[in-house]
């Protein structure tokens, strides 16, 4: 290929066959490694909140996650102590914790919400101006194709993710109730 032309983009290579329609060339990529740790539900909970913990670190809101060994996606995101201002930075944070709350699942059955820890979530009135609801129309644009969002973050995020399909598999019922259920002596 010849090199580009002053001011012209140079086409990154592509391992498309002759004739491939373009949309089934993503399959013939190669995949991405696979995580080889234990698979089991309690250490699959385990890196979850790992993972979690080391991405919410990278924004302040360590202080956010609490580690649920027992029960559900292993990890639980409780307000931040204080509220989110307008700033870029803050926009991160606030896209972070969403993120992250949302792949907890918590909120996801209202069943769950029996399984809470005393404690979770009891900021007040002020709960939703601390963390005002985002656009998710937006979520891409604003966070997850932002350059200002290290490929490092970015790369924790589909990691917890891939994690939290995971522990989903190893459900016995398709919600993923049943990951919250815990014998009354194992409670949170």
């Amino acid at each position: 290929m010849p090199p580009p032309a002053p001011g012209e983009r140079q086409q990154a290579p592509t391992a498309q066959t002759p004739g491939q329609d373009p949309a089934e060339q993503a399959h013939d990529l190669p995949p991405q490694p696979e995580y080889q740790g234990p698979s089991d539900l309690k250490s699959l909970r385990s890196r979850a909140a790992v993972l979690a913990l080391q991405l919410a670190k990278r924004y302040g809101l360590d202080e956010c996650i609490m580690p649920t060994p027992a029960n559900g996606m292993g990890y639980l995101v409780d307000l931040p102590s204080q509220p989110f201002d307008d700033t870029r930075v803050d926009a991160l944070k606030r896209w972070t914790w969403w993120s992250l709350f949302s792949t907890s699942e918590i909120n996801a059955e209202t069943i769950r919400m029996a399984e809470i820890p005393p404690g979770y979530m009891t900021r007040g009135p002020q709960a939703g101006q601390i963390v005002q609801r985002p656009d998710w129309d937006r979520v891409a644009g604003h966070y997850l194709h932002s350059p200002e969002v290290d490929d490092r973050d970015f790369e924790l995020l589909v990691q917890l993710w891939s994690t939290g399909r995971m522990i989903r598999r190893l459900a016995e019922d398709p919600a993923g109730n049943d990951l919250w259920e815990l014998p009354s002596d194992e409670r949170i």
